[in-house]
């Protein structure tokens, strides 16, 4: 598949080189195919970007085929060297298939694999079926069981899945067993044109050391469980996420735990209406450890939801994260992200330590040229936003901080004035940037705990 990208500026390119690495040692490259082919999808930094123009969201869609695939996706596949209809057909071919092979199973088939052991694909080898080729739905792949751990993973690197549905046994937002659908831990996976729903953890999970996967063009969607419900879950783990479209999940792609190790690079996505938690999501401060992954890079997505915060990142990622060249449904450019750092999970302590951020310009999350709301308004980069100083003042009134409140009313007043946010900064006065630091630090420290009434951001995992 030929990829052609909008003009960006890509802020992680020495980051993200350094984690989509190829393996160095030539016994970990199988003879048979090369590390990079036609159909390994290139990142950001490895594109060359002379595309006519400056492009903002999902919809210029540079990738040749359809967000979400079906319909007019062009790299399906309608026949293999093996073709099965029903579970023990499917587990015997698995066992014969060599690398290079495909096994293919017919648009109209069902396969139901509940209570079914978790099928292995070995590497090298692809299973398909024929999503959207002359009107076919692809055929479905399920499970009935609440606790289905699992139903198929790459057992090697290199392998594909493509134009299946595969269905879960949790479309709900209720609590219950943690079911799986797709996973994968070695290298080069690639899952494309697939409808993915229903499963209370992951949709697929991308995990354990698992480098270079590749998930584009697919519909991913109810996959939505209080507590977990992620479309794609990345841990310890790399990932390319593009031409998906998403709905009706908790978090659309998840950074599960933020362990080192862990990064994506999102784009080309459309993310619905509906959702019951942030979009984009690292995981950091919930499991304690204060490090949200080590990069992200999100760009050229389109965000309808305006009920949710787009993006979530909860610490601070080790190599950093890039926001750009997205379009937000909502105007409020407060809708768009939040970055929650040094383990303050508290709404007041959230707001309070963000407008710090944003005026001083301190951290390592980067967000620049997105456009928000109707309109398509141009934000050129963080901006102290009038809204996030409101919720600010309103929040430190109410625990009596007539310092910070003071600070805050002085930066107001300059930006009503139409002061540039260089001269918002110097307006702090004898304050000074690093007494800015300091006092809310201090305040930080001193409200952990009971004083503030705490929120619960997202899940532990």
């Amino acid at each position: 598949m030929q990829l052609r990208h909008a003009t960006a500026v890509c802020s992680l390119a020495a980051a993200m080189c350094a984690a989509a690495s190829v393996p160095a040692s030539p016994e970990a490259v199988p003879a048979w195919r090369p590390v990079l082919t036609e159909r390994t999808g290139r990142w950001e930094h490895e594109e060359s970007r002379a595309a006519a123009g400056e492009q903002f969201g999902a919809e210029d869609n540079p990738t040749g085929n359809p967000i979400g695939g079906g319909p007019g996706y062009t790299d399906t596949l309608a026949r293999g060297d093996f073709t099965v209809r029903a579970p023990g057909e499917l587990r015997d071919a698995l066992a014969k298939a060599q690398a290079g092979q495909i096994i293919f199973i017919p648009g109209d088939a069902e396969i139901d694999m509940s209570g079914q052991q978790r099928l292995s694909i070995p590497g090298g080898v692809t299973l398909a079926s024929s999503r959207g080729w002359q009107g076919s739905s692809g055929a479905l792949v399920y499970s009935d069981r609440p606790d289905t751990p699992g139903l198929l993973e790459a057992g090697g690197g290199y392998v594909r899945i493509t134009g299946l549905r595969i269905r879960g046994p949790h479309q709900g937002r209720d609590q219950g067993p943690s079911a799986w659908g797709l996973g994968t831990n070695y290298f080069g996976t690639e899952i494309d044109n697939c409808e993915v729903s229903g499963f209370s953890f992951a949709g697929i999970a991308v995990r354990d050391g698992a480098r270079r996967a590749h998930v584009h063009h697919c519909f991913i969607h109810h996959n939505q469980m209080s507590g977990l419900g992620y479309g794609v879950a990345v841990d310890d783990a790399d990932a390319l996420i593009e031409a998906n479209q998403f709905d009706w999940c908790r978090h659309h792609i998840a950074g599960c735990n933020g362990r080192p190790g862990t990064g994506y690079e999102a784009r080309y996505n459309i993310c619905g209406a509906n959702a019951n938690s942030h979009l984009f999501d690292m995981h950091g401060e919930a499991s304690g450890s204060g490090i949200a992954g080590d990069w992200l890079n999100i760009h050229h997505n389109t965000f309808l939801c305006t009920t949710q915060v787009s993006i979530g990142i909860r610490g601070d990622p080790s190599q950093g994260a890039a926001i750009h060249h997205n379009r937000f449904s909502s105007p409020d450019i407060t809708n768009a992200l939040f970055v929650l750092a040094h383990r303050y999970r508290s709404s007041a302590q959230q707001l309070a330590l963000r407008w710090v951020a944003e005026a001083l310009g301190k951290g390592n999350t980067h967000m620049y040229r997105n456009v928000f709301g109707e309109e398509r308004r141009l934000v050129e980069g963080l901006a102290i936003d009038v809204s996030v100083l409101r919720a600010t003042e309103s929040s430190l009134r109410s625990l009596g901080r007539a310092d910070l409140i003071d600070t805050i009313v002085t930066i107001r007043r300059r930006e009503g004035s139409g002061a540039p946010a260089t001269d918002q900064v110097q307006a702090l006065g004898e304050v000074g940037d690093e007494g800015l630091v300091q006092i809310v630090m201090s305040w930080l420290e001193g409200v952990k705990g009971s004083e503030v009434q705490q929120t619960t951001l997202g899940a532990s995992r």
